[in-house]
């Protein structure tokens, strides 16, 4: 895991393969700092617990051109990378989402990638998509788009259920759950999210 802004690299994976960490991004590289802090307040958060992943140390970036430094490095010299991840008790990265696409419903930040990631658990669901519905007055309820696999017929209800029983209060799909034939993704084969928030741009929920 790395960015251009890093010089490149923050962690990497050891060549051994009994060091090896299924879905992780790696261990620390040296001379680097990383931390994960809460996207409201800033605090650091403990192992297994996700926020915003920042970082530190001499081959950080000194900022963009033209743009203020303060907005992606605070006064500690933290850079804020924008990715949502966490730590295990190994201190392995995992990385889950990005900050722009989580889902903001009244205080909490609700991560689409984690709930897409539990649907898929549904021997019913093929594909998914989930995304933020703007609401008058919660800011924004989750949607799932969902693909079914042939031969189930499998309500929206029943999937909206599914995820009501075994997710926090936060993360329920509150707008429901929309049956469709395709799933657009990008080049590299990550949900169009763009091509979805066009989709729901005009709605309003009540």
């Amino acid at each position: 895991y790395g960015m251009t802004e890093y010089a490149p690299i923050t962690h990497f994976t050891s060549a051994e393969r009994w060091d090896f960490t299924p879905g992780s991004a790696g261990q620390l590289s040296r001379n680097t700092e990383v931390k994960i802090v809460d996207t409201n307040t800033g605090n650091s958060l403990p192992v297994n617990t996700e926020g915003l992943i920042c970082v530190r140390g001499p081959k950080l970036f000194s900022g963009y051109l033209n743009v203020n430094a303060t907005d992606d490095i605070d006064s500690e010299g933290w850079l804020r990378t924008g990715d949502i991840g966490h730590y295990d008790e190994r201190h392995r990265l995992f990385i889950t989402d990005r900050i722009k696409e989580l889902i903001k419903w009244t205080t909490y930040q609700v991560s689409p990638t984690e709930l897409e990631l539990f649907l898929q658990t549904h021997p019913s669901v093929a594909e998914v998509a989930v995304i933020g519905v703007s609401h008058r007055t919660e800011t924004q309820w989750p949607r799932a788009y969902v693909i079914r696999r042939p031969g189930y017929t499998t309500t929206a209800q029943e999937l909206c259920q599914y995820v009501s029983d075994s997710v926090g209060f936060s993360k329920r799909l509150r707008a429901g759950v929309v049956f469709i034939d395709h799933i657009p993704r990008t080049n590299i084969g990550k949900v169009d999210r763009k091509y979805f928030k066009q989709l729901v741009a005009n709605e309003l929920l009540d």
